[in-house]
C-alpha cells in the first residue's frame, strides 16, 4: 500500500511541477503535457520502488520484533533508556 501511494504522490507532484514550468517558461502547452507525462511515468516508477523498498524493511523489522517476542527476549523501545544506578559513596538510608 506505500509503494501505491508513495508511486501516486511523486507522479502527480513530478506532472504538476513540469506543466507549471513548462507554462511560466514560454513553452506550449504540449510541450509542456508531454513532459510532465514524461516525468509522471518516471517519478511514480521511483516512488513504486521506494515505497516497496520501505514497506520491506517495515515488515522485517516488525516481524522481528514478533519473533523476539514470541522467543521470550527483550526487545528494547526506541527511545526507551534504563536508569543509571547511581553510587555517590553515600547508603541510601543514610541522610546528612
Amino acid at each position: 500500500m506505500l509503494a501505491k501511494l508513495l508511486a501516486g504522490i511523486l507522479g502527480l507532484m513530478a506532472f504538476a511541477i513540469c506543466i507549471l514550468g513548462g507554462l511560466s517558461s514560454g513553452a506550449r502547452a504540449e510541450v509542456a503535457i508531454e513532459r510532465g507525462i514524461k516525468a509522471m511515468i518516471v517519478f511514480c516508477l521511483l516512488g513504486w520502488v521506494v515505497g516497496w523498498a520501505a514497506e520491506t524493511v517495515i515488515f522485517e523489522k516488525v516481524r522481528k520484533e514478533a519473533e523476539d517476542a514470541l522467543e521470550g527476549r527483550e526487545v528494547p523501545v526506541a527511545g526507551e533508556v534504563e536508569p543509571a544506578e547511581s553510587d555517590d559513596g553515600q547508603s541510601a538510608t543514610s541522610k546528612n
